[in-house]
């Protein structure tokens, strides 16, 4: 049996991220981190590794 993705809303990805789901509406549109999938009804869903992945690349980027 195949195990279904697990994926979070935008206000939980931007809870990680520590911002508002405003600032990750505005990624999007920069291209800068991009929902894995967009339902019909237009709600985003990111993987908890895409967050993670986003958040380990905009520390390397304060560093």
């Amino acid at each position: 049996m195949a195990e279904e993705k697990k994926y979070l809303k935008i206000g939980e990805a931007a809870a990680m991220i520590g911002c508002s789901k405003q600032t990750l509406r505005n990624y999007q549109l920069r291209g800068l981190l991009v929902p894995e999938v967009i339902l019909e009804s237009g709600q985003r869903r990111y993987s908890p590794a895409q967050i993670e992945k986003f958040i380990r690349e905009q520390m390397e980027v304060k560093a």
